[in-house]
């Protein structure tokens, strides 16, 4: 299984990359972005008795919610995968080195589930945000990849409520994208390799 840091280096094309054609370079906090992971680290690849106190109560809260319990329960967490994705252009036929990481993937029930912390204060502006931030990109891309139908891709939104230690099922946000957010998302991914193909040669092979 790939490492974190070996499934970053590896020469695929990850969602992320194409989210920053969009969004351009992430200028977020390093320690915010470190304490992110540490907490994924905690609620993801922990037992339960031995998560710290913040994915304790967030655990608590998806298990008291019978759909984040669904997804949750029984998922492969930090799962990797590298597939090459077969694809014709107006340049031709090609394959593209792919790559995604899901934080819940459930193969069996073709289901995948992102946890994404927030500060949206209810769940119509997490639903809102995730579009701002390209993570319909995300959902899409991912679902390509596992061979998933994008419809099957949900979120786990934790605010900072959801981490207290008063907190419940109805603290965390659940939903995932519309009809028109998928197609929107479809659309932005084949223009970024419409624009960027012939910068990608070491993420393509050209099929004889």
């Amino acid at each position: 299984m790939l490492s974190r840091d070996e499934f970053i280096k590896h020469p695929s094309i990850s969602a992320s990359k194409i989210k920053k054609f969009y969004l351009g370079e992430f200028k977020g906090s390093p320690i915010a972005l470190q304490k992110g992971i540490d907490f994924h680290t905690s609620l993801l690849e922990t037992e339960p008795e031995q998560m710290n106190k913040e994915a304790t109560n967030v655990y608590r809260c998806i298990q008291e919610n019978p759909l984040s319990a669904m997804l949750f329960n029984d998922a492969q967490k930090e799962f990797a995968i590298l597939k090459e994705i077969d694809t014709i252009n107006n340049f031709g036929a090609f394959t593209i080195n792919a790559k995604a990481l899901y934080d819940i993937y459930k193969p069996q029930a073709n289901l995948i589930a992102d946890i994404k912390t927030t500060s949206a204060s209810n769940i119509e502006q997490f639903q809102k945000d995730m579009i701002s931030h390209c993570n319909h990109i995300q959902a899409v891309w991912y679902s390509l990849i596992a061979g998933i139908d994008p419809s099957n891709f949900y979120y786990i939104g934790v605010p900072a409520a959801a981490k207290k230690s008063e907190s419940g099922a109805h603290s965390i946000y659940v939903t995932r994208h519309t009809p028109d957010e998928i197609k929107t998302a479809q659309d932005m991914i084949n223009n970024f390799f419409s624009k960027e193909w012939r910068y990608l040669d070491k993420y393509i092979k050209k099929k004889e």
